[in-house]
This record gives structure tokens, C-alpha cells and sequence, in this order.
């Protein structure tokens, strides 16, 4: 099984069940997602290096919308950390920064330090303001404003709150020393530049829905581990006995049952239903989680299609085999049926 990390997160599986009314935790690596989890923090998820993506946002605010980000203390993790805290706020999303002093991430931390200091990391982290003003520090030490202020600028844009943006351009402006009025006025003047530009630029085509044209037990598995609650509609090819002599029908099935018996599913647990019976390739590519479930109603209808033929098939065979016990009228009225839903079948998929 490939484990494709823009796309999910490690821990998601566990951690979302932990989440409601509290906050995800952000760390870089598993053994960081090990170790928190040992330490009674149990909605720690890695990104699975600095490449936190929007696809893993979208993912995770399903879930929670509040946020610490524990990426590691070197400076690619800060670079991370200002990178993520950014893509967080323009997605509306609440977020604070752990930092780690005296360790590179938080396995090393609590190896070190233990769960009480941990603890008051939480409790001391930074907001978004306080962040800025710690990452941009030594700019301003050096005695550039210009480029202070201008840093600011290239961050805050991802502030979609107007109140929000006024109370940084405050603190900004007793930070450096500069009227707040000056600071506004300069900022309003680069926010029209840029606003020009989208305007002169060519209008983004919006992306269609890819259709599912691959193998669709595989296509159906991958977005179930994306969102475990589409196993549920696996019941409309569990419950139809059309199906249950076909190739991959019990793995459907143990999927199914595991979702109603509220058994997470993710790689490990696919790994024990499918046996080895399935090569499957998780490997995802460029999903759009807005479609999600368009997608699956697709791959839904596409696998029940392909199971419809192959059961005509197999009837159709049958019929041949010079075998007294069957009932060739029987078969044959099972065959007339089948071709009904086929032809009604791929009329619902030509209409997508």
C-alpha cells in the first residue's frame, strides 16, 4: 500500500475521533504522532514532512476547526510553521504556534522534558500576531523597519478578517514606530497593485470532476479511507443478492460491517480485510475534496455496472454448460432483468 501524504495525514484515523470540542495538534513526523499519543495527546497528526497542503486542510476541518501546529524547532520547521499558520488563517481556520526550545521536535521534548512542561508549551503558544513578530525578530533587530513591515504585508493578506487586520496593523504600528494610518495607507496601496493584476489576468477554468475509469474496487477503497463514513452506501451491493458470488464481494462486505460496527478503516485494518486478495495501489492523485462524494456516487454506480455485466456473463454461460439441474427459465428471466438494469445503470452514469 502506497500512503500518498499531501493527501492524508498520519493519525487522522485515530484522531478524529478525539477531536470534537478540542483542537488538532500538527507535528512533522510519525514517531512525533507516536510519542504524543503515549502522552495522553491524542489528536496529534503528522503531515508527514514540511509539505502541509490544502488538500489536508480540507480533510481536517471537517473535523475541527482550531489548530496547534508543533512543527519542528529547526529552520525549515519554522519556515513550515509560517507557511501552515498562513494557509490556516486564510481558510478561516484558528491557529497557535508550540515552540520548542532546547529540542528539534516534540518526541525529543517529551523524551527530554515530559508532559507537564508539554503542557505549559500549549498553554504559552503563539498566535498568529505574536508568531509574525517571533519569526520576523532579527529583521527588525537589525534595524529594518522596511523590510519588517513589508514581510508583514506579504503574510497578512491571508487575514480574511477586517477587525482582525486592523488589531495587527495597531501592534504593527507600535511595534515599529510608524503611524498606523502610514502603515494602512501603504498597505491599501499594494493590495490595489495586486487586486489590478488578478483583474488583467486570465480568468482560472474551473476543473471537471475526472470520472472513474479505472479499476473501481480500488478507486471505491481509496476514497473510503479519505472518508470512512462512505462505506455505509456499500450496502446497496451487500444487501443485493446479485452480487454475492462475485470476486470481491466479501471485502465489500467486511468493509461495510466495519463501518457500522464504528471500526475505523484505514491501511492497516484494509491490509487484514483484503488478505492480500487485492493489489491495491493507494497512491491519490489530484482529488478535489469538494467532489468527494460526487466521486463515489460515480464509482458507486460505474462498480455496480461492471458487477451487472459480469453476472449476465456468468448466467449466460451457464446456460451453455449441458447441465440438467438448471433451471433454464429461471436463468433466463435473471438475464432479461439484468439487462434492464444495465441499460438504466449506464443511463445514470452517461448523465453525469
Amino acid at each position: 500500500l502506497i500512503f500518498n501524504k499531501g493527501y492524508n495525514l498520519y493519525g487522522i484515523h485515530l484522531a478524529r475521533e478525539n477531536v470534537r470540542n478540542n483542537s488538532f495538534i500538527l507535528v512533522e513526523g510519525y514517531m512525533d504522532v507516536i510519542k504524543m499519543h503515549v502522552h495522553g495527546y491524542n489528536t496529534a497528526v503528522a503531515a508527514l514532512g514540511t509539505s502541509f497542503t490544502e488538500n489536508q486542510i480540507k480533510l481536517l476541518k471537517r473535523y475541527s476547526k482550531s489548530f496547534y501546529i508543533a512543527f519542528d524547532s529547526d529552520d525549515a520547521g519554522q519556515k513550515a510553521s509560517l507557511k501552515a499558520i498562513n494557509m490556516l488563517k486564510k481558510n478561516n481556520l484558528k491557529a497557535k504556534v508550540i515552540i520548542m526550545k532546547d529540542a528539534k521536535d516534540p518526541d525529543e521534548y517529551l523524551n527530554k522534558f515530559g508532559k507537564t512542561s508539554f503542557d505549559k508549551l500549549i498553554e504559552n503558544s503563539l498566535d498568529y500576531n505574536a508568531f509574525l513578530e517571533l519569526y520576523f525578530k532579527e529583521i527588525l533587530e537589525n534595524s529594518n523597519k522596511v523590510e519588517y513591515i513589508n514581510n508583514y504585508f506579504d503574510n497578512i493578506v491571508n487575514v480574511n478578517s477586517e477587525i482582525e487586520r486592523e488589531l495587527i496593523f495597531d501592534k504593527l504600528s507600535r511595534k515599529v514606530g510608524v503611524s498606523k494610518e502610514s502603515i494602512i495607507k501603504e498597505y491599501n496601496k499594494r493590495s490595489t497593485k495586486q487586486k489590478t493584476l488578478v483583474k488583467t489576468a486570465k480568468p482560472a477554468v474551473k476543473p471537471q470532476v475526472k470520472k472513474i475509469t479505472t479499476c473501481h474496487e480500488e478507486e471505491l477503497i481509496k476514497l473510503i479511507l479519505l472518508n470512512n463514513d462512505f462505506a455505509l452506501k456499500l450496502s446497496e451491493i451487500v444487501n443485493e443478492d446479485t452480487f454475492k458470488d462475485l470476486k470481491y464481494y466479501k471485502i465489500i462486505k467486511e468493509l461495510y460491517e466495519c463501518r457500522i460496527n464504528d471500526i475505523s478503516i484505514d491501511s492497516e485494518s484494509l491490509n487484514k480485510i483484503t488478505k492480500n486478495a487485492m493489489n491495491v495501489n493507494l497512491q491519490i492523485d489530484n482529488v478535489d475534496y469538494n467532489n468527494l462524494e460526487a466521486l463515489f456516487k460515480d464509482c458507486m454506480k460505474r462498480l455496480k455496472l461492471k458487477y451487472y455485466e459480469e453476472k449476465r456473463n456468468i448466467l449466460i454461460n451457464s446456460l451453455k454448460q449441458p447441465d440438467s439441474s438448471l433451471n433454464s427459465e429461471e436463468i433466463t428471466n435473471e438475464i432479461f432483468c439484468l439487462a434492464k438494469k444495465i441499460k438504466s445503470t449506464k443511463e445514470e452514469v452517461n448523465r453525469q
